[in-house]
């Protein structure tokens, strides 16, 4: 499973697809061709037992027929005169007419004959040239009873006086004395066409059949299909015997002339003869072969199915997957080239376009800190500069303020001293933050200076909520602001005006307004151009204030500018209270 975790998605896909799909449908598959195969099988060999049950049937009828004419001989009155020397031409019509109709009935009978040692008494049907007079006299010695023989080549009485022989079956039976029944007049014997009785059974068997015939019990051939076998040993035979003392009729596989034959046999019930029709093994195997090729034919479906699945994954699923790879390294490496991509309305093309909106974020906002960083390297250094000039101004100013002092200028000292604190605020030895208060003080300081200048017209009021005094916030955010209401708002008005400082706490923000009673101005023109950075006196200290506060705490503060001519101007900073520097 580790190692299953680190191949490539496609071979996961074939892989899943083999495991789960196509070898369990072939395993399936063999089961059930197996299965399906056995049952096929064995519902055939039941049909042709069945079959070869039913010929063996009709054979022993025939053969039960020919031996109960015995009987029927026995109580023929004509043919008891006959065999007796008191037959006259009349007995002799009435029984050759009986054996006429016993041979047209039966189309296997070849001869029927009458007769003692000595001659033939009476012959229908084909007429032979001579019958054994061994086989006559043996059963002229059975008082009860007859025997078969064969098969035998019978000579018969052809067209022009030729002789031809002909393979007959033959039973032999004494004739007894319906007055003497222990004694033997004559004996009958009944012929049987082997070629009518193999035409009579192979009519009915399998046509795959190798071989049909009839047996004794020693395995030897009476009658069969195949003429080469007649009076050979069946090499089968022992096999067959062997299963019929263990299991009755039925069917038996075995090797027969190099292949594997079903052997289905049927004992006969009148003699100890066997009915057996052999029939080759693959015969049966044939819808086993049709199910195996369906099999077979289901596999490489599958299989090509599962190569247009891996194929179709391939094109809608790892392709596009493997595209996002490459742009997953493109951004690695810092290379945000957007491509010109459509995206399909699955979840992989939802990925894909997350990503490349992911992508132009990421790239905006990488831009942003670089500008950032950038701003405040530029910041850092103008601020290094800034403490330079100050500083040198700071010493000057306290030598100048020295000097008023000695010289008992007080006026121009403490000018000179107000701005020696302002710009001692400034420098604040290179920190960026200082206390409200400290913020406070200065505003104080300035507005000192500013008052030599303007006199009483300017007026300035600070309420600064208690306990924020030692809160920390960026340096010079709020003089720039007092100075921008005095040279804009209070300096053209007459009479002049006061500016109000409030510092306080709004939620979780510290605001910090700024107001004046001012001229005014025109606050979408401010806003527009503070919105679109252009530069302008009007506009500098509000820009920059915005800007420094943004760069620390981001873009949800800043600062707020309302203003209506005639009415003055207020101007609102806003910055997180907790995060105030």
């Amino acid at each position: 499973m580790e190692r299953y975790r680190d191949y490539p998605l496609q071979q996961k896909l074939v892989m899943a697809l083999m495991v789960c799909i196509v070898i369990p449908l072939t395993v399936l598959g063999l089961f059930l061709n197996s299965y399906v195969a056995g049952n096929t099988r064995k519902k055939e060999y039941q049909i042709n037992q069945t079959l070869v049950s039913q010929v063996a049937g009709d054979s022993d009828s025939l053969f039960t027929n020919i031996e109960e004419l015995k009987y029927d001989c026995l109580t023929d009155f004509s043919l008891q005169d006959i065999i007796t020397g008191k037959g006259n031409v009349t007995d002799y019509s009435s029984v050759g007419n009986w054996l006429d109709s016993i041979i047209r009935n039966e189309p296997c009978f070849h001869s029927i004959c009458i007769a003692d040692e000595g001659e033939v008494m009476i012959q229908r049907g084909t007429y032979l040239v001579s019958e054994e007079e061994a086989r006559i006299r043996q059963a002229m010695e059975k008082v009860s009873g007859g025997f078969w023989t064969g098969p035998r080549q019978a000579k018969r009485v052809a067209g022009g006086g030729e002789e031809r022989e002909d393979m007959v079956l033959s039973y032999y039976c004494g004739i007894n004395n319906y007055e003497q029944i222990g004694k033997i007049e004559a004996a009958m014997i009944v012929n049987v066409d082997e070629e009518e009785l193999s035409r009579r059974y192979s009519s009915f068997v399998t046509p795959q059949s190798l071989v049909t015939c009839l047996v004794d019990g020693e395995g030897t051939v009476l009658s069969s299909t195949d003429k080469t076998k007649m009076g050979s040993v069946l090499p089968v035979f022992n096999t067959i015997f062997e299963a019929w003392e263990q299991q009755g009729n039925g069917y038996v596989t075995a090797g027969y002339e190099r292949e594997r034959v079903v052997a289905f046999y049927v004992r006969s019930s009148v003699n100890d003869w066997y009915f057996i029709n052999l029939v080759p093994r693959s015969a049966f195997l044939s819808g086993s072969r049709t199910s195996m090729l369906v099999i077979v034919c289901s596999f490489l479906l599958c299989i090509f199915f599962g190569i247009t699945f891996a194929l179709i994954q391939k094109r809608f699923v790892i392709g596009p997957i493997r595209e996002l790879v490459v742009k997953i390294d493109r951004v690695e490496v810092g290379d945000f080239t957007e491509e010109c991509s459509v995206y399909p309305g699955d979840e992989i093309g939802a990925l894909n376009r997350e990503f490349d909106e992911m992508s132009r974020r990421l790239k905006r906002l990488i831009e942003e800190v670089y500008t950032t960083k950038i701003k405040e390297q530029e910041a850092e250094l103008n601020a290094l500069i800034a403490q330079i000039n100050p500083h040198f101004l700071y010493n000057t100013l306290d030598s100048i303020h020295w000097l008023a002092v000695k010289n008992r200028d007080y006026a121009v000292g403490e000018q000179l001293e107000a701005l020696s604190a302002i710009f001692r605020h400034v420098l604040n030895r290179g920190e960026e933050c200082v206390t409200i208060a400290s913020e406070v003080e200065f505003i104080r300081n300035y507005m000192a200076i500013m008052e030599s200048r303007f006199g009483r017209r300017v007026k300035i009021q600070i309420q600064t909520e208690p306990g924020l005094e030692q809160v920390l916030i960026p340096k010079l955010i709020i003089q720039p602001l007092v100075e921008n209401g005095i040279l804009h708002g209070l300096e053209p008005k007459k009479e002049g005006g006061t500016i109000l400082i409030t510092i306080e706490v709004q939620g979780d923000n510290l605001v910090i307004a700024v107001e004046d009673d001012g001229v005014g101005a025109d606050e979408a023109e401010i806003t527009e151009k503070m919105k679109n950075r252009e530069s302008g006196k009007d506009t500098f200290a509000l820009k920059n204030i915005d800007d420094r506060i943004k760069l620390r705490y981001g873009s949800a503060y800043g600062l707020c500018f309302e203003s209506k001519p005639g009415k003055g101007t207020r101007v609102l900073v806003v910055m997180p209270l907790e995060q105030s520097c």
